[in-house]
């Protein structure tokens, strides 16, 4: 390496110098010094506070000419409150100089530093890529070997072996000269990609990337109608979207390395758009009654999908990941800018509730209202459709569920397919639980004695319905959806029943011994069933 010749227009320096400093630290922003720096051609910000650059291209010695500037540099950084001021210029200082400093830097409560010309040779050796990008016209190299990535004519003896050899080597080479970006080159094909990526946060502010674009859209076909459309999508709201060259006149490209260029024959995609800035949202979304009233409300995480020019348009789900939700913000009304969707799909019950109970209040006469839960955007209710969006019985089957599961304490998926005995066991679960009866159909008692019976005890269970009243020991399990859950270790039953009619014979027959009869629910009763111990 030529050792570097500091004397050079402060442009350079300066330009060179903030590019050493982005790469040391991703972080670091230039200040343009054209309305006034403040004090700082370069600043990022520390854990503790700013941290200041000051770059000053002097050469030969500090003198009262160059230490006046210094000083006022540094007074006008102060009143920033830096938590450190460092002074980078070519110059190694002698004693004299260094005691000058030493004094300057007593004035101020944050230290101060002075990097010169040996610190600035050094960092420059170890990246000499920068150096030779600014020092040495490496510029008009970067963009012969990107064009020399396009060419046909080069010797490829070996095939496929060359040309991946030949493309790894120029986007090797290339990246090691541009001290902005990185280049990644895709081969598919006919069609070759290359993708510029900044080395460093600030590198798309020190050297900019612009594109111009001639668009033609004929609005009396439908095509290009819908192709307005498109395009109007994605600038406004940035969704993805492509254009064949006959919906584009022109593309003027002011890119690195050559790239740039004016182009006629294009294929153009564009977004989805991005903002670094962008962040997820909370939203909350509410069912709400003519007079205003929250029926019901459900709390989502919305993600930037997209960003445009005049709004985004944010996802997301709720913890089952069944209810997903899409919603337009922007600065213009957008029709149908909220989108929600309840999918099938296996769920476990408490993770599905809230949804599903939203999700069914999402009916006339409400209205659906959206906001985010810091009240920054708000929404006016929009109207609900007529019908409900939701079996009114499958809410009820979710949480009877979930209350099920959650005191037994077996939490389970559940299919999207479930049966109408799943319902009915699913709701006398819950009632148990919650110490109510639960009535079932009434199923067939037998009932066992073990001493006899007789007179006119015997023609009473041969005429009579029998009210039985009694309680067994034992769990109590109720079968959903091919799991069974334990409600309880003791219950009580009730059921009104008729002795089987061969069995009443008998009955009439004193003569006769019986010791078990066989109780059939009476027709129209149902089988009452009530936990009394858990």
């Amino acid at each position: 390496m030529t050792p570097v010749l500091w004397p050079m227009s402060s442009d350079v320096y300066e330009d060179m110098v903030a590019c050493l400093l982005n790469h040391l630290n991703r972080e670091t922003r230039r200040i343009d010094g054209k309305g006034g720096d403040g004090g700082r051609d370069v600043q990022f910000e520390l854990p503790g506070g700013l941290h200041i650059f000051e770059l000053k291209s002097f050469t030969g010695r500090m003198g009262k000419v160059q230490r006046r500037q210094v000083a006022r540099s540094l007074t006008k950084a102060a009143k920033l409150k830096p938590v450190r001021w460092e002074l980078i210029v070519p110059i190694d200082p002698t004693e004299g100089e260094l005691e000058w400093f030493k004094d300057l830097a007593s004035g101020y409560k944050f230290p101060i530093e002075w990097r010169g010309k040996t610190w600035l040779d050094t960092q420059f050796a170890e990246r000499l890529f920068i150096w030779r990008y600014f020092c040495e016209g490496v510029k008009a190299e970067v963009l012969d070997l990107l064009r020399e990535m396009h060419k046909e004519e080069a010797g490829l003896a070996n095939g496929m072996p060359d040309v991946i050899d030949r493309a790894r080597a120029l986007a090797t080479r290339a990246n090691e000269l541009d001290p902005f970006f990185t280049f990644k080159l895709e081969l598919n094909g006919p069609r070759t990609k290359i993708s510029i990526i900044p080395r460093y946060e600030g590198a798309l502010e020190d050297r900019p990337i612009t594109t111009q674009i001639e668009f033609r859209f004929d609005t009396n076909t439908p095509e290009g109608k819908a192709k307005f459309e498109e395009f109007r999508l994605a600038y406004d709201l940035g969704v993805a979207a492509e254009f064949s060259p006959d919906f584009i006149s022109k593309v003027d490209i002011d890119a690195p390395a050559g790239l740039g260029g004016t182009y006629t024959q294009v294929h153009l995609t564009m977004g989805p758009g991005r903002n670094a800035a962008a962040r997820p949202l909370d939203f909350e979304f509410a069912a709400v009654s003519p007079t205003g009233e929250v029926v019901e409300r459900l709390s989502l995480t919305l993600a930037p999908e997209s960003v445009g020019r005049k709004g985004a348009i944010l996802v997301g789900h709720d913890r089952s990941g069944l209810l997903e939700a899409r919603l337009v913000f922007g600065t213009d009304p957008v029709p149908g800018n909220t989108n929600l969707h309840l999918r099938s799909g296996p769920f476990v019950p408490h993770e599905l509730l809230e949804a599903v109970r939203f999700f069914a209040a999402l009916h006339a006469p409400n209205g659906l209202s959206v906001r985010t839960t810091d009240g920054m955007l708000s929404s006016q209710p929009t109207t609900c459709t007529a019908e409900p969006l939701l079996d009114p019985l499958f809410p009820e089957f979710v949480a009877n569920l979930a209350l099920v599961q959650a005191a037994t304490g077996i939490v389970r998926e559940v299919g999207g397919d479930f049966e109408r005995n799943d319902l009915a066991n699913a709701a006398a679960g819950a009632a148990l639980i919650r110490g109510e009866e639960a009535h079932q159909p009434g199923t067939d008692i037998t009932l066992t004695w073990t001493g006899p019976v007789r007179g006119e005890q015997r023609r009473r269970l041969a005429d009579q319905p029998v009210y039985l009243s009694a309680e067994f020991v034992g769990p109590t399990v109720v079968r959903i959806c091919g799991v069974e859950y334990p409600i309880g270790r003791k219950r009580r039953v009730e059921l009104v029943g008729r002795v089987d009619p061969e069995v009443a014979k008998m009955l009439l027959n004193d003569e006769v011994e019986v010791t078990e009869v066989v109780l059939h629910p009476e027709p129209g009763t149902l089988l009452n069933i009530k936990v009394v111990e858990r």
